[in-house]
């Protein structure tokens, strides 16, 4: 038990500082928070199935996942603010044969523990799930500190860890239970913001790319969040006769190389645009197959090896240069240069 250090002087004992905050999502909803969904979802899969674990860094407030508990009982842990003590506890829990499911802000679960996760976790190929909240450039009224713009280039890094990057609530519905139910290390990477379900309508394939507007001879790939400034972006250009498609890559490792090939057979420029840093993001990834087995114009667009800044969502994605209007005017002057 954890002493709660906002009582001042009072020496009742609570399991952590957090108060439950109520879980509001519709499922009908047009426009949904992934957060919402991961809880709403992860509630009805983890009940079911004994195998599953929850341990929370003292971020069910977060997560929504509070009340879990009642019904979980001990399969609830709560390990208080210390990652590396979320994996150790996960790995041990993985030998066995449970599924434990570890989930803390992005930030902080795959940068404090990278260690464990990479000696406990994947040099023992254990499975293991670890879910990121709030994870890339959103989370900016927090700061700098708790943005994430180089996660997906430390997970990817490591061998057997698998990763993804659902883009709405719409996606995590479908994804979710294939991530859970795959016999690796994962990490399920999740946004801020509520946004609307750009991939309903979609035809989705687990760990292939997915095609959300029809492929033109400009193509842009992205993931989560920045698919809705994309697709803004694209809009706009459309008004100035440039027209492009947008691809989804829900899964950046494994990653779909035969879809990859069949769009840049008929792509001039391939826009890659993510809230990621531009070392070792997605970006880095496709050029390097690109390069070496069909080569291809790539046009990245990433926060340029910056930190982000303390603000809105979009205004620090402005900041970075990836709002809607800045990735517009960066596709528009590299197609006019072309």
């Amino acid at each position: 038990m954890l002493k709660n250090t906002y009582d001042y002087g009072d020496k009742q004992l609570k399991e952590s500082n957090q108060v439950k905050s109520s879980l509001k999502f519709n499922p009908r909803d047009k426009t949904s928070n992934i957060r919402d969904a991961y809880a709403y979802h992860l509630k009805k899969i983890i009940i079911k199935n004994e195998k599953f674990v929850l341990i929370d860094a003292d971020l069910g407030t977060v997560a929504k996942t509070l009340d879990f508990k009642k019904k979980l009982k001990s399969r609830y842990i709560q390990t208080g603010i210390a990652e590396q003590n979320g994996i150790g506890i996960s790995a041990g829990i993985a030998q066995f044969g449970k599924i434990p499911i570890f989930q803390s802000l992005s930030v902080f679960l795959t940068g404090r523990p990278y260690d464990q996760i990479r000696e406990s976790i994947c040099y023992s190929k254990l499975n293991v799930k670890l879910i990121g909240l709030h994870a890339g450039m959103t989370l900016s009224p927090d700061g700098a500190t708790h943005q994430t713009g180089e996660d997906i280039a430390l997970m990817s890094s490591l061998p057997n860890m698998e990763v993804y990057t659902p883009s709405d609530s719409f996606q995590l519905k479908k994804l979710l239970p294939k991530f859970l139910n795959k016999k690796a290390p994962g990490y399920l990477r999740l946004f801020f913001p509520a946004v609307k379900n750009i991939s309903k309508g979609k035809i989705f394939k687990f760990q292939k790319l997915q095609i959300i507007k029809p492929l033109k001879k400009y193509n842009i790939v992205s993931y989560g969040y920045m698919l809705q400034n994309c697709e803004i972006a694209i809009n706009y250009l459309k008004k100035n006769k440039i027209e492009l498609g947008l691809i989804n890559c829900h899964s950046i490792k494994p990653f779909d190389e035969k879809s990859l090939k069949k769009i840049c057979d008929t792509t001039e420029i391939l826009f890659v645009i993510e809230d990621h840093n531009s070392y070792g993001g997605l970006g880095s990834i496709i050029s390097q197959i690109t390069s070496s087995k069909f080569p291809t114009k790539i046009i990245s667009i990433n926060t340029k090896d910056q930190f982000g800044t303390t603000g809105l969502p979009e205004q620090n994605l402005e900041y970075l240069g990836l709002s809607s209007d800045k990735i517009a005017k960066q596709i528009l002057k590299n197609v006019l240069k072309k």
